[in-house]
Order: C-alpha cells, then structure tokens, then sequence
C-alpha cells in the first residue's frame, strides 16, 4: 500500500515557493586546563550551544494541520548542552588513495531544550542524543548514532526517533587492489506528527533516479551493504574506485509492525573518481536497479554527485536542532 504517489505531496517545481529562512548558531567549547588532567581527558569537552531559526513563507499552498504542514511558518530557539571527546585513527583508503587520512573517533552526549513557535504549536522541546565511534582491531569501525526528541505539554506531539548504526571494515588488499565493506542501517519513526508528515525513500537511500514522494510511510527502515574496492588505475591523474551496493527499504504505517509491508530494495554498481588537481576534486556515478516499482516509473536510475561515498562523524559539531523526521 505504500508503493504509490504521496497524494499529500505538492510538486515545489510548479509550485512558486517563497520564503525567508533566517539562523544564528553559536557555542562555546570548554576544556579541562588542569595540570593534573588525565591523558584520556585531553580530548573531553564540554560544550553549551544556542541556536535560533526562523522560516517564514510569502507564496506556498494551501495550509492546515492536515494540509501541506511542512510549508508552516515555523521558528525555535533552542540551547544544548554536549559532552564530547574526539580523537583520530590515521588510516587510508577513506576518500583519498593511498595518502594518510585521519578518521574521528570518540563520543557524543546531547542534551537539547527549547521553545518551538508554529501556526498550529506552540510548545516546548526536549531532547537527547548520543553517538560513538570505535574501532576493533583487524576487524574495522562501528559507528552509532541516536536521538530522539518531541515537543511537550499536555501531550507529546511532533517527536521523533532516528538511530543510525554504521559498519566498515579494515582494508584488507587482493594484489594491488584495496577492499573495504561498508554497511548502514537506519530506523525512524514518528511520535504523534501531524498526518500529512511522512516519511519517504529516494536518492538518499540508493533509490536513484527514483520519484522522491513515490514511496512514503510513517516509520522507515533502510539497510544498505557496499564492497568497495580502490583500484591501481592512474590516468591523467584520475583515480578510480568501484562498488557494488544491494539496499532494502521497509515503510509503514505506525498502526501496525514495519514489517508487515512490502521490501523495496535496489541493487547496483558505482564509480567513485578523484583526481585533486580539478575544483571539485572527486564525484561519484552510481546506477541502480529497482525490481519493484510504481507504475509509470522505471526500472533503472542514475545519479551523479560531487559528495563523499563514505561518512565521517564530527562530534565537534554540537549545534542545536531538532530531530529530523
């Protein structure tokens, strides 16, 4: 029952949308500068932060609760605080070939607080949030990332959960080529959104090419392997790395089990080429094969991208927000 269009959605290419969006972030980072400081806690922060933004539209469609939600005027002011440490493994084969590259491991604590302003809420916001990186020797890293947060009063409404959990493995060689293996898994999931908010699978989650609002629901569950290999190929000083990737995605009502719907899966092969005497330094072509579709949509999508093909964690990066959904 998912697989068709969103009949919520508006198509913003036809549609005149106009609006201001207006942010100030700030923080402030405070460490132990005692003398008598252990090693491990040379790298332990504690860091407050305040963020405040403000979206206001001059020209969208119709609103209401249940119309259209995610075109309201919104503002919030939000204040956290976070515990962090940081560190770097010195490794290659990340995005680079060959040259050392510095991967940040450590963790993360969040606490967020905050007021939310909206044509149809007003209240206050509580959250929280943690992540880690370790790294297992001879076997690879594990990343973790969770937060959850909802605005409170009478009742919690517009909350939401994500967790994230990351896998990629040492290099391991094959003659002169290097390999890795990535794999990711994400859970969302709503706590009393407004009905017209959902939650979809598109470029973001391998479904390339593909109509961004084709597949929705109100709880999402992705999971996605990659075996990466980074060849010896030096042309014109153009390197290249190739992958091969299956991804599967599972949306839902939260009326019932996630897994009681139908398994969107992609599966296809990617391109990953850097050269650092361009402006842009590297991109990446990926291709898919979808073998369950909507009607009308085809069966193959191709993207392009100028971003990185493997995420790295700040978690010196503490701004305020609220949970995405």
């Amino acid at each position: 029952e998912s697989i068709v269009t969103d009949p919520t959605n508006i198509d913003q290419n036809t549609w005149p949308l106009k609006y201001r969006n207006y942010g100030l972030w700030s923080s402030y980072l405070i460490y132990n500068t005692s003398k008598h400081r252990k090693k491990a806690n040379k790298q332990t922060f504690l860091i407050p932060g305040m963020a405040f933004n403000s979206r206001q539209y001059f020209d969208r469609p119709f609103v209401s609760p249940d119309s259209n939600s995610r075109f309201n005027n919104n503002t919030y002011l939000l204040g956290n605080i976070a515990l962090v440490r940081q560190n770097y493994y010195r490794t290659n084969y990340l995005l680079s070939f060959g040259k050392a590259e510095y991967m940040p491991y450590g963790f993360q604590f969040i606490f967020t607080s905050g007021y939310s302003w909206a044509e149809f809420m007003n209240k206050p916001y509580l959250g929280i949030g943690a992540a880690a990186t370790i790294h297992f020797n001879n076997i690879g890293y594990l990343f973790a990332d969770f937060d959850l947060g909802a605005h409170f009063s009478d009742t919690v409404e517009q909350g939401a959960i994500d967790v994230d959990l990351s896998f990629l493995s040492d290099i391991y060689k094959t003659g002169r080529y290097r390999n890795r293996l990535l794999t990711k898994l994400n859970y969302t999931d709503g706590i009393n959104r407004f009905t017209n908010d959902m939650l979809y699978l598109g470029k973001d989650y391998d479904f390339v090419g593909m109509d961004e609002m084709a597949w929705y629901g109100k709880q999402r569950l992705f999971f996605e392997i990659d075996y990466i290999t980074y060849t010896p190929w030096y042309l014109l000083g153009f390197r290249v790395a190739m992958y091969g990737f299956f991804s599967a995605g599972l949306l839902g009502s939260d009326e019932y089990s996630i897994f009681r719907n139908k398994l969107l899966s992609s599966v296809g092969i990617g391109f990953y080429v850097k050269n650092d005497f361009l402006a842009f330094h590297s991109f990446h072509l990926k291709v898919a094969y979808f073998p369950v579709t909507p009607d009308g949509v085809p069966h193959f999508g191709i993207s392009i991208s100028t971003l990185g093909f493997i995420r790295q964690h700040n978690y010196l990066n503490t701004k305020p927000h609220l949970v995405e959904y």
